[in-house]
């Protein structure tokens, strides 16, 4: 089975892995390619691409273009050997995905999170959802290569603990060890992360041809993925939100972290919901749904509250890309999603704002997967773990 050769990590079984990643990654796929790749003799490919066969790892899937003679058989890994679980863990929903070894979602669910859901109620719903799709698509443990979850963070990642979270509506959920409470159920890998890591492991596995690629989520706070040079940064403290703590205006309003000035005072949710409430004078309880709904009426002073926190959010992402010089910036978000004027504001000012003098270099997106990346991702990641 798939899942025993992923976790064979002997020195005899190291080519065969190797080709096998090289497939999943470049597949469909001739053996000529792969003896460039793999830089092998055409008889020690043969044998090891011919007991991939046999072991139903990978499959012939059609025919190249024939440069003369017979047309070359094309490998690509079977999809259907094995399944992946990801979760996306966020302020406003929990989402659940089951993909296929091609990251196709075959299903997925979600619920919200209100101030109800404690991880208790969480990890007993995501369980009964686990335990549903086992049982429907008969998944046996060893076809299942694991469950991985991107979430807020802090989070300690090598014990897959959630540290100390300022987003969650529910109280008790400091200290929630994911990674144990998952496994009490599941005897299978865990994997768990800052869900703009997810994201951007998500994106990356669309865009290979980037090196370097900068995924930020705003919302109620500003969370950062980083890819460079083809490897996930990882922060030392598990915290993907200190990016939101950048210095874009210095001045004498401290942030919820003590800092003045910062990104996340300017251009979350709550910064601006706060900034509208002010305008309005307004006693009652506002939400940014409300304010939301006034932009798209075209309500003047909502329109001016968050075309600052473009400015600003703009100016953010400028300094972001001219230290970390990324090829591809991926702006996620629930407000970059409903608002193009606002998505297309955001990227003005940060072009405004580079230092380098050909803006054509860098390419801005609103991302492949939209709200699936962090599932996704994290589930991407579950696979990716097995080859170090």
């Amino acid at each position: 089975m798939l899942k025993g050769f992923l976790e064979d990590d002997s020195i005899k079984n190291q080519m065969s892995k190797k080709i096998y990643h090289l497939i999943h990654q470049r597949g469909p796929i001739t053996k000529n390619d792969l003896l460039h790749l793999t830089k092998t003799k055409q008889t020690t490919l043969n044998r090891f691409m011919d007991d991939l066969v046999h072991s139903n790892v990978i499959v012939e899937c059609g025919y190249g273009e024939s440069s003369g003679g017979r047309p070359p058989v094309l490998y690509k890994v079977n999809e259907k050997a094995a399944y992946i679980i990801g979760i996306d863990i966020s302020r406003i929903q929990t989402k659940l995905v089951l993909v296929n070894l091609a990251y196709h979602t075959i299903e997925q669910t979600s619920f919200a999170m209100t101030e109800k859901e404690t991880p208790s109620i969480v990890f007993a719903k995501m369980n009964q959802i686990i335990t549903k799709w086992i049982s429907e698509y008969n998944i046996a443990w060893n076809q299942l290569l694991g469950i991985g979850v991107g979430t807020v963070g802090p989070v300690q990642r090598e014990e897959g603990v959630i540290v100390k979270p300022e987003a969650f509506l529910a109280p008790r959920w400091e200290n929630v060890h994911v990674a144990r409470q998952l496994r009490e159920y599941f005897p299978v890998k865990i994997i768990v992360d800052n869900g703009a890591n997810s994201a951007v492991v998500a994106e990356y596995s669309q865009y290979p041809s980037y090196e370097n690629i900068l995924y930020v989520i705003g919302g109620y706070g500003i969370r950062c993925g980083v890819i460079c040079n083809g490897q996930l940064l990882h922060s030392k403290l598990g915290d993907s939100s200190a990016y939101g703590h950048i210095i874009v205006h210095a001045g004498d309003t401290p942030t919820t972290k003590g800092k003045k000035g910062s990104l996340s005072h300017f251009a979350t949710f709550g910064a601006m919901v706060k900034e509208w409430k002010q305008t309005i004078n307004e006693e009652r309880d506002v939400t940014f749904s409300d304010l939301l709904y006034e932009l798209k009426r075209g309500n003047p002073s909502v329109i001016k509250i968050v075309e600052k926190a473009a400015y600003y959010y703009g100016i953010g992402i400028a300094n972001m890309v001219n230290v970390l010089h990324p090829e591809l910036v991926v702006l996620h978000g629930h407000l970059i999603s409903e608002s193009n004027w606002y998505y297309q504001e955001v990227v003005k000012q940060a072009k405004s704002h580079l230092y380098i003098e050909d803006k054509s270099l860098i390419t801005f997106s609103k991302g492949t997967f939209g709200a699936d990346a962090i599932a996704i991702g994290a589930a991407i990641q579950v696979f990716q773990s097995y080859f170090g």
